[in-house]
């Protein structure tokens, strides 16, 4: 096993050991927030798996820390104590082979970061015949055909977003991530997708009977095993971390002043969260161990290339949640090992073995997730990432979704297959009772879209597939009060809904 770049005092009370040279009077020991906020991947994510959205980010650890105090603007260079402008970013990412960008998934100021930082390895890299390659989150490897063909500007956006599955996979407004991939169509950058498919999870989360095998249960499939190794659940400080996360959701597993999971200090041995948590960890795990593998063969060419001047190896930029890099202890550390294990076998462990290529992780982090010194500098953790830029209160954007609900294409529209949980329950009209309601639904005083209703227009515009009436949801002014009109046991019925409930 590669150890994470730095030990740390993760949770309560840990040795910790600051890097070797850290900038004088930069060093403060307190302790750091977990606010609620937090969680919104790893408690709404993992506890809504069968949704598709992967974790944003997870909370800092709540023991005391070494920690820079950093002023806001720009991104903060851990290894050399200071923080350079946004706009250069370049000398910090170079000689790294895999760059991992954590980003807050509907925050437009993290995919502004993404674009620049990609901008920057194409200007960097490309004058060096170095490829740059693209590993995304948002996809299982079955997307890459369609990716292919959206690089090679073969695809528009609307059939980009319906053929590749974006709601399926993913589910947050396309209109964040529009820039980033019209620059990866426009400089036809190679992309790949890194994540585990929703059946993947649903096994390793035990939504699904297990397999069953020789050595007991199996939470992978045959196939995904061989290619990412079985699932190692025992990486006691990612334990701990999961468990202080959860803490304070009030899910279980840990909390404020509460011991770490049994198991994370008794020896190794392997005791597990009670369930069903022990199946959400198994899918982070999953998410972490699938998308560092895959990105750490991303990052390496094969030995088997022409002689005497082989390509070098392409440079890889992977966009994925904070919560997945933090303290490099998840796919970071899992690309980490598989670095080092293909540098070995490329070798024979003899002379002329490859030195893996440098792991470098930048992450954003909102300031108020951070404690703050007494002139209102954030104060970032020591082995937090690489780079770490805290962010400045900002509301979220209010961008118009139908992401809770499940549609389908169907011959005279778009079919609501399901409502999701936005939708009220039904109120009868007047006197009638529930059942006449039912039998009468356009008497129903409640404007919502229900299931199996089939949406035909949006606004006097014709719509024929779910991608086309979202990304026309997406683009609708938040206050206005558009019109639909759907088919409610085949008959019209205009409905007047507020773009954002």
């Amino acid at each position: 096993m590669i150890p994470p770049p730095f030990s740390l005092r993760l949770f309560r009370g840990r040795p910790v050991h600051p890097p070797a040279r850290p900038a004088e009077g930069t060093r403060s020991s307190l302790p750091v927030k977990v606010p609620a906020s937090g969680l919104l991947a790893l408690a709404a994510g993992l506890l809504a798996l069968a949704d598709g959205g992967g974790c944003q980010h997870t909370p800092m650890p709540r023991s005391p820390v070494v920690a820079y105090p950093v002023s806001p603007g720009g991104v903060f260079q851990m290894a050399l104590g200071q923080a350079v402008p946004v706009d250069q970013i370049g000398p910090a990412l170079a000689g790294a082979g895999l760059v991992f960008v954590g980003e807050h998934h509907l925050d437009p100021r993290s995919h502004a970061l993404e674009n620049t930082i990609l901008e920057t390895l194409l200007a960097h890299n490309g004058n060096r015949n170095q490829e740059v390659v693209v590993g995304l989150e948002m996809f299982p490897p079955q997307a890459d055909p369609v990716l292919e063909a959206w690089r090679l500007g073969k695809l528009t956006p609307e059939e980009f977003v319906e053929q590749s599955g974006w709601y399926d996979h993913w589910g947050y407004p396309w209109i964040l991530y529009s820039g980033l991939f019209e620059t990866i169509r426009r400089h036809r950058v190679k992309t790949r997708g890194l994540n585990v498919t929703r059946g993947d999870r649903d096994l390793a989360a035990g939504r699904t009977p297990p397999l069953k095998e020789e050595k007991g249960e199996q939470w992978l499939s045959f196939s995904l095993e061989r290619e990412i190794g079985p699932l190692d659940l025992e990486i006691t400080p990612h334990r701990w971390f999961f468990a202080d996360a959860l803490g304070q959701t009030g899910h279980g597993g840990g909390g404020r002043g509460s011991p770490p999971p049994k198991g994370a200090e008794s020896g190794g041995q392997k005791e597990r969260f009670p369930p069903p948590l022990e199946g959400y960890y198994r899918v982070q795990v999953l998410w972490d161990q699938a998308m560092g593998v895959r990105a750490a063969r991303l990052a390496v060419n094969p030995r088997s290339q022409p002689k005497p001047q082989p390509r070098p190896d392409p440079v890889v930029v992977v966009f994925i949640g904070s919560g997945h890099l933090m303290y490099g202890v998840g796919a970071n550390l899992r690309a980490q090992r598989e670095l080092a294990r293909l540098a070995g076998a490329s070798g024979g462990g003899k002379k002329g073995d490859r030195i893996p290529p440098r792991v470098t992780t930048l992450l954003d982090i909102p300031q108020d997730e951070l404690e703050r010194d007494g002139l209102g500098r954030s104060l970032v953790p020591v082995g937090l990432g690489d780079l770490v830029r805290p962010l400045p209160p900002q509301p979220p954007p209010r961008i118009p979704t139908l992401a809770a609900f499940k549609l389908k294409a169907d011959p005279k529209g778009v079919r609501v297959e399901s409502a999701g949980m936005t939708a009220p329950p039904m109120k009868p009209a007047h006197e009638k009772s529930k059942r006449e309601a039912a039998a009468h639904p356009t008497d129903l005083p409640v404007q919502q879209l229900l299931a199996e209703d089939v949406v035909t227009a949006l606004n006097g515009m014709a719509v024929t597939t779910p991608a086309a009436l979202r990304l026309a949801w997406e683009r609708l002014n938040p206050d206005s009060r558009p019109a639909l009109i759907v088919l409610r046991q085949d008959k019209p019925v205009t409905l007047r809904l507020k773009a954002i409930p």
